[in-house]
């Protein structure tokens, strides 16, 4: 796994941003952004391994496709609730890497972090996307 990987969560309610920030931040640097303009922001100043989305509400799809269009060499991991295997793929579909279902332990937020990047990798060293 990288050393110190860094993470972009995009978290529109706050409580979910402290509750995961404190689960993930001994393992990995994370930087909080409640909408999608947060995350161009963010990505305008620093550079990220994976983004962690915490799906809510009805414009998962467009917020999914958007990240994927602009920032296609960032694998995106859907943190949801949704359990419904049409949903999970239509996620996947929308453009999500993976996605999870609580309850999140940080061995599995880490080992999705971990494979997400790793092919990220995979895909620029092969002349896949490229990185953001």
């Amino acid at each position: 796994m990288l050393i110190d990987p860094n993470v972009l969560l995009l978290a529109q309610e706050p409580e979910q941003a402290v509750e995961l920030t404190a689960l993930l931040s001994p393992y990995l640097r994370i930087k909080c952004a409640q909408d999608l303009d947060g995350v161009a922001t963010a990505l305008r100043y620093r550079r990220f391994d994976a983004i962690l989305y915490v799906r809510e509400g009805q414009a998962w799809r467009q917020a999914l496709q958007a990240m994927r269009l602009r920032y296609p060499g960032i694998p995106v991991i859907v943190l949801t609730k949704i359990e419904a295997q049409r949903e999970c793929a239509e996620m996947v579909e929308a453009g999500a890497f993976d996605f999870l279902i609580p309850p999140y332990g940080n061995r599995n937020l880490l080992a999705a972090v971990e494979q997400a990047v790793a092919t990220a990798e995979a895909r620029a060293s092969h002349g896949g996307e490229a990185r953001a």
